[in-house]
């Protein structure tokens, strides 16, 4: 009986102790909160509650990285199906919902904190309301200006204080490559390079809370101002070496001439108003822009038409064998610049789109024959298009010959 009761004793001890650790865990610092993230484990800081207009399918949401992190409105957890977070340093998706990627997610390469703050996730929503509007938690974004881009893609939350800035304000010290905004209600990218377009992106506070797909070719900083720059110039390259592997220059290995380009003069608010095959006036250089024969005006017609918006598809054939991340294709373009006008250049995407490769602005009345040489990026189709396109302004663009070549 003693024994038993000596045992008893020892096991209420034990019990006591154990209730009395469990509930003396050091509190939250103040201000801060802590939030599960399942497969990587809890995430302490100053949490923030924001909302977004969720509809039907994929949408891009700045810092939603666990659908428990939902506080209320129209969307429940249930709803969501699916969450990716793009890692900048990596370049790869990693998926958070269902089924957490736990070895990318606890990879020394793999900053999740960041990637919330700063960072817009693929959020996948099945309601039977198709779309609605929920407020959920999130850590809270840095509210300075300059974000850090890394060399390739980066998903870049479109918080409060870019409501309203300029392109060249967004634009920093980074050479934005591309630059792209997800459409929910139409599932697809609008590419928003061209200036009417990134403008609309930037000018209204409903945008707050998405995100931006930024491109650059190297590390830079989103709203950099001059002062935030180095003055110390580049290290001069060594002539003749190239961005191939290991520094050796690359080759070219094919040349195509257009197989096929259609010219349309679009005025504001209608339809082409005329059409042209311009193949034969721009499959060869002739060198001489005062010979009206064998240039292709952009826009033609009336040019003082400020509003007309005119431009030329230029369809391409390649060898399939061709295809590979490793090959880049560049577009070559001779043309005379002059009396103030501009064009954009562009080309096709994976994505049923159009990347704008260059902005050919014309300085001064003075006519002059230029040469531009751009990269397209890698070569992923027989049949790339490129596109020569005026929205607007005034003056013209004397488009001379186009072709394509391929390096490797």
């Amino acid at each position: 009986m003693k024994q038993k009761i000596i045992l008893t004793t020892l096991f209420l001890t034990i019990f006591s102790l154990v209730v009395f650790v469990s509930a003396v865990n050091p509190p939250s610092l103040p201000g801060e909160t802590t939030k599960d993230i399942p497969g990587y484990g809890s995430i302490t800081g100053n949490y923030v509650e924001s909302s977004f207009k969720f509809m039907n399918g994929w949408n891009l949401v700045h810092g939603l990285p666990n659908p428990e992190w939902l506080s209320g409105g129209d969307i429940e957890a249930s709803n969501i199906k699916a969450i990716y977070g793009f890692n900048p340093i990596t370049q790869e998706y990693i998926r958070f919902y269902p089924e957490p990627e736990k070895s990318k997610l606890s990879s020394q390469n793999t900053r999740v904190d960041s990637m919330i703050s700063a960072t817009a996730f693929w959020v996948y929503i099945d309601s039977p309301t198709e779309y609605g509007e929920s407020e959920y938690w999130t850590l809270e974004p840095n509210v300075e200006l300059n974000k850090q881009m890394v060399e390739g893609w980066n998903f870049v939350s479109f918080l409060p204080n870019y409501v309203g800035k300029s392109f060249d304000e967004l634009e920093g010290n980074c050479d934005i490559q591309k630059l792209y905004w997800w459409q929910p209600r139409s599932q697809q990218f609008n590419n928003i390079l061209s200036d009417k377009d990134r403008m609309e992106v930037l000018r209204y506070s409903e945008n707050i809370g998405s995100g931006l797909l930024i491109k650059v070719p190297e590390s830079c900083i989103l709203f950099a101002s001059s002062s935030d720059s180095s003055d110390v110039p580049n290290i001069p390259e060594i002539p003749n070496i190239k961005s191939g592997e290991g520094g050796e220059e690359l080759k070219i290995l094919y040349e195509a001439i257009p197989v096929s380009s259609i010219h349309s003069l679009i005025p504001s608010g209608l339809n082409p108003t005329s059409t042209e095959d311009v193949l034969q006036k721009i499959n060869k250089s002739e060198g001489n822009y005062l010979d009206e024969n064998f240039y292709v005006h952009i826009p033609g017609g009336d040019h003082e038409n400020v509003n007309a918006h005119d431009s030329i598809e230029i369809n391409f054939q390649l060898p399939s064998d061709l295809i590979s991340e490793e090959n880049e294709l560049f577009v070559k373009v001779n043309l005379a610049c002059g009396d103030y006008g501009e064009i954009f250049i562009k080309s096709s995407n994976k994505f049923g789109d159009f990347n704008t490769l260059e902005r050919v602005k014309c300085e001064t009345e003075n006519w002059e024959e230029k040469e531009i040489i751009v990269s397209s990026g890698s070569v992923w189709t027989e049949t790339p298009v490129i596109v020569f396109k005026r929205d607007g302004g005034r003056g013209q663009v004397k488009v001379d010959s186009v072709e394509v070549f391929v390096k490797g």
